[in-house]
């Protein structure tokens, strides 16, 4: 009925001039979903998912790819990332569609998703689960509530994930842990501090392989087809990220949080990727492998408060804040080989036929910041905004702005440094209990980089 705290807004979801789905921890569990490439998406209308690396939740919703957020901060490092949330440590997942600019600096006009992890509940609870299934699938999960004091001040979870999974394809796995320790203090009645590590590590075979490409057009190749080999390098991924959230109760009315988070992103691995079919024969191909390294730093910093206030008969929920944002993505693809020879027949693989001798060694000599490609994206944001209630609440007024600074330096595209000034008004009301309807305008704002012909 109402969204997280992470979300900012207290009011409830069906009074909202905004379109916000939740998928609860009961669905997630009913439906065996064990990571956010799982099907989530098809718990909310009109969402597509498109990626099919095996690594991050690409989903698109209203023409663009939502942005990922994790507990209120934009966790997104570049298109490929993050890894996907593991979802023995999720609570909910919402999704907001469209832009909102209450919670975003910048981000993508389609909306976004925000994982909200599991935190303390103050009961002393614990739960462990054994999954297996097809395609040699192992999991077990572990989630521990509890009080770490006898006076109960200092709470905890704990939310440990183990998996081992194969595939419908040939040679394809993603073996993954994750390790999720919450520790929250009640300072006093009005103040809390929360601290929250996640580890996730997953081990998954070699990127891109199962890309399919024939010139006879749709499903016809076999659902095991792979263009890897058995004794390719596997890909390494190692996602990190801590947050400390402070709650200050000012009084009944007004509240404080503030937020740190950090968060790294390490990637060891290589993609696959056709470098061509034989114009004399569409039977063989040439494959390519390249290697893939990443290396992703993300800091975020955040303040904002929520009051209630009344002024005659109209009442009022505000909400201003402060958003801050660092983050630096290095990539390396930079060297590449074919892998075999131009003989792989699509419709009748030979696998086994590429020696280990054969299979390329990558130069890893230098640190990734030196020998990579780096991508950074900076921004701060300061926003306000006044729900106002009319006629006992049953009509409501949003009136909000932001004005965003924005620095993004991509290596291929260029440089911008640009600020904005963006507004959101919002008409929603209540015909009844069940039943409201609303409208909206907002905006978000990009920085997009570009260069001319003569690289200007």
């Amino acid at each position: 009925d109402t969204p997280s705290q992470s979300l900012r807004i207290s009011t409830p979801l069906l009074q909202l001039p905004q379109n916000i789905q939740v998928v609860t921890n009961e669905v997630l569990k009913d439906q065996q979903v064990f990571d956010m490439l799982e099907g989530v998406q098809r718990n909310i209308s009109g969402a597509q998912r498109l990626e099919h690396w095996d690594n991050y939740a690409r989903i698109n919703m209203r023409g663009s790819q939502l942005t990922a957020f994790r507990n209120g901060v934009n966790v997104q490092l570049s298109p490929w990332s993050p890894l996907s949330e593991d979802m023995s440590m999720v609570e909910r997942i919402e999704f907001v569609k469209g832009p909102a600019g209450f919670m975003l600096a910048n981000g993508q006009p389609g909306g976004f998703y925000n994982v909200v992890t599991k935190k303390p509940s103050g009961s002393q609870k614990g739960e462990v689960t054994f999954s297996l299934g097809s395609f040699d699938t192992y999991r077990t999960t572990i989630d521990l509530d509890g009080k770490l004091s006898k006076n109960g001040k200092v709470l905890y979870r704990l939310n440990v994930m183990g998996q081992q999974k194969g595939s419908h394809r040939d040679f394809e796995f993603n073996n993954r842990y994750s390790i999720a320790p919450v520790i929250k203090y009640l300072i006093d009645d009005n103040s809390s501090l929360t601290l929250e590590y996640t580890e996730q590590f997953s081990q998954m075979s070699v990127i891109g392989s199962n890309y399919a490409f024939s010139t006879k057009g749709y499903a016809s190749l076999p659902v095991n087809f792979t263009t890897a080999e058995a004794n390719l390098s596997p890909t390494n991924i190692n996602d990190r990220s801590m947050l400390v959230t402070f709650n200050h109760k000012i009084n009944d009315n007004w509240n404080f949080t503030a937020q740190a988070a950090y968060l790294y992103y390490k990637q060891i691995g290589q993609s696959m990727w056709p470098w061509g079919i034989k114009a004399s024969n569409d039977s063989f191909m040439q494959r390519g492998i390249s290697i893939w390294d990443a290396l992703g730093v993300n800091k975020n910093g955040q303040l904002f408060v929520n009051g209630k206030v009344k002024t005659g008969a109209i009442t009022h929920n505000i909400l201003a804040g402060l958003d801050m944002s660092h983050r630096d993505y290095y990539a390396d693809w930079n060297q590449g080989t074919a892998l075999g020879d131009s003989l792989f027949n699509i419709y009748n693989p030979k696998y086994g036929t590429v020696p280990s001798s054969e299979i390329p060694q990558w130069n890893r000599q230098q640190n990734i910041r030196e020998r990579g490609v780096r991508y950074n994206n900076s921004y701060a944001g300061v926003y306000v905004q006044d729900e106002l209630g009319l006629f006992n609440n049953t009509l409501r007024l949003t009136i909000a702005g932001r004005y965003t600074t924005n620095n993004y330096i991509n290596p291929y595209s260029g440089t911008t440094n640009d600020g904005k000034f963006t507004p959101r008004a919002g008409l929603s009301w209540s015909i009844n209990k069940n039943t409201s309807t609303y409208v909206v305008y907002d905006q978000v704002f990009l920085g997009t980089p570009g260069t001319d012909w003569q690289g200007n």
